[in-house]
């Protein structure tokens, strides 16, 4: 069953591509945006947290955490994806250990199908135009489907996102706006308690 809207994040520990100790939970009390991506060298994956760390001084302002969770080893994540700066966290999981707590998938094919379409040609151009090209890592799994999930301060998954073609993650737009505005439930039990003083 994937993870639904509205219910507590679960808590994990794991390891930084730098291989230091990380908790999630310690987090808590900002927002985060949960990504898992493919593994190391993924070419879609790298691209997409660049195109994120260009909103870096967006989440420092407002109080984002963004943890990015790859399917490799610390080494073989380090060279493409970089080193933790805040407020980014770059996390391995090469047992895809967390990818099963967060029912992210796998889909021979739905990656099949997303490259014989086409859906998956021009995020490969762009990726590519910014210098970022796939190198097959061995024992990678090829199959893996991305997911997102935005978190509030209180720990709770407020947005969850199952990729259908690989490369369809959260517009950018949404992202921006959920990361520089109160979540819907932060307004509206703000809105309540206003009501409740008339």
């Amino acid at each position: 069953m994937k993870i639904a809207n509205n219910t507590i994040a679960k808590d994990f520990n794991a390891v930084t591509s730098e291989r230091n100790f990380f908790i999630l939970s310690r987090l808590k009390a900002s927002k985060i945006m949960l990504s898992f991506y493919r593994n190391g060298s993924c070419a879609w994956s790298n691209y997409r947290l660049s195109e994120l760390k260009k909103l870096r001084q967006l989440f420092l302002d407002n109080n984002v955490q963004v943890v990015s969770v790859f399917e490799s080893m610390p080494r073989d994540i380090f060279p493409f994806s970089g080193r933790t700066e805040e407020p980014f966290y770059i996390i391995a999981d090469p047992m895809g250990l967390l990818y099963d707590m967060y029912r992210a998938q796998s889909s021979g094919e739905k990656v099949r199908t997303a490259i014989a379409s086409g859906a998956t040609s021009e995020y490969s151009a762009c990726a590519a135009t910014n210098g970022f090209m796939s190198i097959p890592q061995e024992g990678s799994n090829f199959f893996r489907m991305p997911a997102e999930f935005l978190i509030d301060e209180d720990f709770i998954v407020r947005k969850t996102h199952y990729t259908h073609n690989v490369v369809d993650f959260l517009p950018i737009e949404e992202i921006i706006k959920w990361s520089a505005n109160e979540t819907d439930h932060k307004a509206k039990e703000k809105k309540f308690i206003k009501n409740l003083a008339f």
